[in-house]
């Protein structure tokens, strides 16, 4: 597509973003939409807040404004204020200054202008069939969150930007950041082109060294949403964007925004939605449970979610943009955080599968583990009683599935919290400790660390002695498993000992 020339002389468009990045292919593909519909031609730019869509729909007015004789800007996100826009575009026209939709439509129909029609940030999908065109000179244009918007003619769904348009956009607004850092600042924003511009504004403004502002988003991301200002957009921040779409989802479908709470605790990978609906005992009385157990109800709810721009559906799975879910966090009150995270815990320990040695569970457990991660590695994980077999539980299923997969380095930290939680609320000689206990000796042994596998299996085995007995399973696996650790560290006949002691 060439450079725009000439404005047109009924012209209403805001600027040109000035740091305008990528999108080729979109804008061909949005070209080719609206050129080759003779009428009715209508094109909607749908995708989640500040994925860039309005950017998106300025640049293809520019590019195309020579092909038009009227090009207006209608902002769509407030109804009350609609009517006067399309006055002012009447009037432009020289139609008075109350003219109405069709009153301008027939002026453009009656002189066959060629025009274009830009509905930004539509909320109503009604709206969009008023203003449809109904001869062949005219286009209509859309954006919005909404999903669904296909019915009145073409729909493009807008994305992030890949990697290598993020990494350009920061590259080119912040002279002397590397291509690394920019990076890893554009992976950490997942992409999102608005968060991206506000990143850029505010290292420019407060000169903060990129690095430093790594360890912000890894440490700090919810409160650095709200930090940063686009020139173009000065109301806008991520803070912010979703707010409008989640209040009125908390009207009209607040089992959605349960929902939502759930996801934003998880991990950014895709949610299964079979954890919901599988774990329903797990849920508190109230919208959510009441959805989940009825089929209508849940598919209502996760549409509401999906069609308000807040989640996309990946098969039989949730996406919640980690930007998303980052402010949905930050506006939850502790109690309604705390609520999210307990019921995430519980479950994740009702869907995991317990035989980590089948392979028939582990597409389940590659499914689950980022979740899981995320509600372990918390920075403020702190834990009631009531949830401390539940935790130190997931911690030793994770521990001993992460050793079996060779990554008994990233094993032993979950096994050494699942036992500190065992011993300090359940005592030195429950047997779940005691088990804890075995677990943890057989990943040092797994990760080479054979004198602490020894020390702890020979005290989870005088342990066992002492509480079990000598004849007991649990105290003859202990027996063996020393035996073997024993071999392994050249103490061949104490290792023979125990061995021919187990035979016994």
């Amino acid at each position: 597509m060439g450079g725009a020339h000439h404005l047109p002389g009924v012209w209403s468009v805001p600027p040109r973003l000035a740091h305008f990045t990528g999108r080729a292919n979109l804008l061909d593909e949005l070209d080719l939409v609206l050129a080759e519909q003779r009428t009715a031609a209508v094109c909607a730019l749908q995708g989640l807040g500040g994925v860039g869509k309005t950017a998106l729909a300025v640049e293809y007015a520019h590019l195309r404004a020579s092909q038009f004789e009227v090009v207006w800007w209608l902002p769509a996100q407030d109804q009350d204020l609609l009517s006067g826009h399309v006055a002012a575009l009447g009037a432009a026209l020289g139609l008075g200054d109350d003219a109405d939709w069709p009153a301008v439509a027939a002026s453009l129909r009656a002189n066959r202008r060629r025009w274009l029609l830009v509905l930004d940030n539509v909320d109503d999908p009604d709206i969009v069939g008023l203003f449809r065109p109904a001869d062949p000179y005219g286009r209509l244009l859309v954006t919005s969150r909404l999903a669904g918007l296909d019915g009145a003619g073409e729909a493009i769904t807008v994305r992030e930007f890949t990697a290598d348009e993020a990494t350009r956009l920061l590259t080119c607004r912040l002279p002397g950041i590397g291509p690394a850092t920019a990076g890893k600042i554009a992976a950490l924003l997942g992409f999102l082109p608005l968060a991206l511009e506000q990143s850029a504004s505010y290292l420019t403004q407060t000169s903060l060294p990129p690095s430093e502002y790594v360890t912000l988003l890894e440490t700090r991301l919810s409160d650095m949403l709200s930090r940063g200002r686009v020139a173009d957009r000065p109301r806008d921040t991520v803070a912010n964007l979703w707010r409008l779409s989640t209040a009125r989802l908390e009207a009209d479908e607040p089992a959605a925004v349960s929902l939502l709470e759930i996801c934003a605790v998880c991990a950014p990978d895709p949610v299964p939605l079979d954890l919901v609906t599988d774990g329903i005992d797990e849920l508190r009385d109230g919208p959510l449970r009441r959805a989940a157990e009825d089929p209508v109800a849940w598919a209502d709810a996760v549409g509401a979610l999906v069609g308000y721009g807040l989640a996309r559906r990946d098969g039989r799975s949730l996406v919640v943009h980690r930007l998303t879910a980052a402010a949905t966090r930050a506006a939850l009150d502790v109690a309604r955080h705390h609520d999210a995270v307990a019921t995430v815990t519980r479950m994740l320990s009702l869907a995991l599968p317990r035989n980590i040695y089948d392979p028939a569970g582990w597409p389940r457990w590659r499914t689950l583990l980022p979740h899981v991660f995320a509600i372990l590695d918390r920075d403020d994980a702190t834990w009631d009683d009531d949830a401390v077999p539940i935790v130190s539980l997931l911690c030793d299923l994770v521990g001993r599935y992460l050793e079996h997969h060779g990554r008994p380095d990233l094993a032993i930290p979950y096994l050494c919290r699942g036992l500190d939680l065992d011993t300090a609320h359940r005592g030195v000689d429950h047997p779940d400790t005691l088990t804890a206990r075995h677990n943890l000796a057989g990943a040092y042994g797994t990760a080479g660390r054979v004198d602490q596998a020894i020390r702890l299996f020979e005290q989870v085995l005088a342990d066992r002695v002492r509480m079990l007995g000598g004849n007991h399973p649990d105290t003859l696996t202990a027996r063996h498993n020393l035996a073997y650790t024993y071999r392994v560290a050249g103490r061949v006949h104490e290792a023979i000992n125990l061995f021919e002691d187990v035979l016994t």
